[in-house]
């Protein structure tokens, strides 16, 4: 009896493990499955949020119809790559997660791919917050390619989404900066110092007042300018033609 016993439950193992196999690997790609499922049959985003992006975001207010459903999907599916995290263990909320990407999505809009490679974790501080890169400037923002993390803190998202006339949008000068090191094969122009000068012209964001929202000691000028055809377009555009015409070098 112990032999057949001994048998049987050893068949029973075999048998079992197909299931279990099979149960761990859908488990281990379910984000995987998750994706592609929702690429192809991506929703809308919810009310709420669709006042969000009417409220805040005049890109998007001035989409055709068609283009604000496109905007909406590349917003649900960009919520759903990146993985964001508080500094305490309680959850963000969505609309501090929806705020932080918007200017992601506009940037690469008109773009087929319009992910930000190898960029997969958001994490959000209270307010300005130091860091080992800065560790005496208390700031807003900071992005770590090798590790693919943004750093903002959900002040700098908030008054810049709420109040961009008197606070520069720190997340899109963030975002700015990857998209040029991830686009240097266009060959952006240096930055030059008098460009501040024309910037505070067009926006009235003078290069104090950027400096302060940032937070940091050194502010790219570049990314400064593209936050500006983003929220300015037709005035900077005049005066930046060949930026604009780098920024969408790759449209459809």
């Amino acid at each position: 009896m112990g032999y057949y016993s001994w048998i049987n439950d050893g068949l029973y193992g075999i048998w079992m493990l197909p299931p279990i196999i099979l149960i761990a690997v859908i488990y281990v790609l379910s984000p995987q499955i998750d994706w592609f499922y929702y690429k192809k049959f991506t929703p809308g985003l919810d009310n709420i949020q669709k006042q969000i992006l009417l409220t805040g975001c005049p890109f998007y207010v001035a989409l055709s119809a068609e283009k604000k459903i496109v905007f909406e999907q590349r917003c649900f599916l960009m919520l759903l790559a990146i993985d964001f995290q508080g500094q305490s263990e309680e959850s963000l909320p969505e609309d501090f997660k929806l705020m932080a990407i918007i200017p992601a999505i506009m940037l690469t809009f008109n773009e087929e791919k319009f992910l930000f490679s190898g960029y997969e974790k958001i994490v959000i501080y209270p307010t300005a917050f130091p860091s080992p890169q800065y560790p005496n400037n208390f700031h807003h923002s900071e992005s770590f390619s090798e590790d693919g993390v943004l750093l903002f803190s959900a002040q700098a998202i908030f008054q810049g989404y709420i109040n961009p006339i008197n606070h520069y949008p720190v997340t899109a000068h963030e975002w700015s900066k990857i998209y040029i090191a991830q686009n240097a094969d266009r060959k952006w122009p240096e930055g030059e110092e008098a460009w501040w000068d024309t910037l505070s012209e067009i926006s009235g964001w003078d290069k104090t007042c950027i400096f302060e929202c940032v937070g940091r000691p050194d502010i790219e000028i570049l990314p400064a300018v593209i936050v500006h055809l983003l929220y300015f377009p037709v005035p900077t555009m005049e005066k930046f033609p060949d930026i604009f015409s780098l920024l969408h070098a790759k449209d459809l």
